[in-house]
């Protein structure tokens, strides 16, 4: 049957990379998914995700995972970051060997510039106190009707060519006051231009109740030169908190490179004081030319094996959200997300605590959801025989003030949303026998935990993939 490769298009790790900003319609998601299979010259299939992020969530949260899947369905191998000398070596214990292996450089890949006509570095980038934390961005009713293929008098509607990012420096979660980003991005994917030859953009801001912003008004600035597309952006102080969203309006001329039109253009925004799980964080400046192309043949393996495998496993249990940054939250608890990785509750990390296990084809113990990334012990901890979680281990694992219960607090945020299953007592506890039962009907789900060894003895399996285009 041989093996099927696919990219799933997932929420953008770095907006800004490559040329992509972060899209607000399934279409514009859609018009990315184009423009990288254009980029990357590869001829294998996409699927896209929902704007809902339900595959980003369901398959681990991780900005560029991989997965092998085999023809009934269920997960081979499961890494969090995709390591594609792994990847050919499971290949080859599944189906073969290939006299011929494609190499990086046979393929050629050449970086595609996204297409510019407006000239770019002439308004400097804001500095920003530190770290940002992205805010949830959406249209607001007014915008989304501006979305409609056609408006009732069949004139074709706008798009937004200009997206709003949001962003709060981590301060404001802890204090309740700090700093508001509001950047004002030019979609590549309608090739506008700022035409400083009007009135520059400006936005004004209608905050909810209990919140207060400084200023509520705001224009870009005035630039010599005729036209440009460096981003517009502003730093307020914000204070206060809200369930109710934050309401935008912004204006400004979005006029095409082609220079067929310019045009007015009003857009509503509403950023809502939450932040954005799916929002990913921005490396202004992009990557240096050729490592689009490259980035896919950098080879993990010839990093040294116990410090990539220590380095992973520490980033893993103190990466809590599993978005590849740590944030002043997931620094602040620390030390109780190391606790997690203290097995034998020692008190200490010790060098076997802190290596993987090697990676089997079988897929035990990493070869399956539940069983842990890269072959180490996943949120349920190792598993019996290759199937059942050990109901001693997740507690000893999760369990980080040692009162042989495990609290919220104490539960990895994937599995918060499981809660309600997993306390069956409603007493606000995970107990041992709530987590034996746990493990039982975990077994079940997966046909008897014998899943790996099936696993090798057809060696026909498909391979699935999970990308988002490259802009990590």
């Amino acid at each position: 049957m041989g093996v099927k490769f696919y990219y799933i298009y997932k929420s953008l790790a770095h907006p800004e990379n490559n040329g992509y900003v972060t899209p607000f319609t399934l279409q514009e998601r859609l018009m990315h998914v184009a423009d990288a299979r254009k980029k990357l010259g590869s001829r294998f299939n996409w699927l896209c995700d929902t704007m809902a992020n339900d595959a980003k969530h369901i398959l681990g949260d991780a900005p560029n995972s991989e997965f092998l899947v085999g023809p009934d369905g269920k997960f081979i191998k499961v890494r969090r970051w995709s390591n594609p000398a792994e990847l050919r070596s499971d290949l080859e214990s599944l189906v073969g060997r290939v006299e011929n292996p494609t190499t990086i450089a046979d393929i050629g890949m050449k970086r595609l510039e996204p297409p510019q006509t407006a000239p770019k570095g002439l308004v400097p980038r804001l500095k920003l106190p530190g770290r940002m934390t992205s805010l949830k961005v959406q249209p607001s009713t007014d915008a989304v009707l501006s979305l409609l293929p056609l408006l009732d008098n069949g004139v074709d509607a706008l798009p937004l060519y200009v997206k709003l990012r949001a962003e709060v420096d981590p301060q404001y979660f802890q204090t309740g006051a700090g700093k508001l980003y509001l950047g004002f991005f030019l979609d590549p994917l309608y090739q506008v231009h700022w035409n400083n030859q009007v009135a520059p953009i400006a936005y004004e801001i209608e905050p909810p109740e209990g919140v207060e912003i400084t200023p509520l008004q705001g224009r870009g600035p005035d630039v010599e030169a005729k036209a440009d597309a460096d981003p517009r952006e502003f730093l307020l102080e914000i204070s206060g908190t809200s369930l109710e969203p934050i309401r935008l309006a912004v204006n400004y001329f979005a006029c095409d490179d082609a220079e067929t039109f310019c045009k007015p253009v009003t857009q509503h925004y509403l950023v809502t004081l939450e932040r954005d799980r799916d929002g990913g964080s921005r490396r202004s400046g992009g990557r240096p030319p050729g490592e689009f192309a490259a980035r896919s043949g950098r080879d993990a393996a010839s990093r040294p094996g116990q410090l990539r495998a220590s380095g992973d496993l520490l980033l893993e249990a103190v990466d809590t959200d599993g978005d590849g940054i740590l944030s002043t939250e997931e620094l602040a608890h620390v030390a109780a997300s190391l606790l997690k990785l203290d097995t034998n509750r020692d008190g200490k990390l010790t060098p076997d605590e802190l290596v993987s296990e090697p990676s089997r084809p079988d897929g035990e113990p990493g070869g399956r959801p539940g069983g842990g990334f890269r072959g180490r012990p996943g949120p349920f901890g190792r598993t019996i025989n290759g199937g059942r979680p050990n109901p001693a281990e997740m507690l000893a694992r999760m369990d980080a003030n040692g009162d042989g219960k495990i609290s919220k607090s104490e539960l990895p945020p994937q599995m918060l949303q499981r809660w309600s299953r997993m306390d069956a007592n409603n007493d606000g506890f995970i107990d041992s026998q709530e987590l034996k039962e746990l493990a039982e009907r975990f077994r079940s789900f997966n046909g008897g935990g014998n899943r790996g060894n099936r696993a090798t003895n057809n060696p026909s399996r498909e391979g699935q993939r999970s990308r988002s285009p490259r802009n990590e």
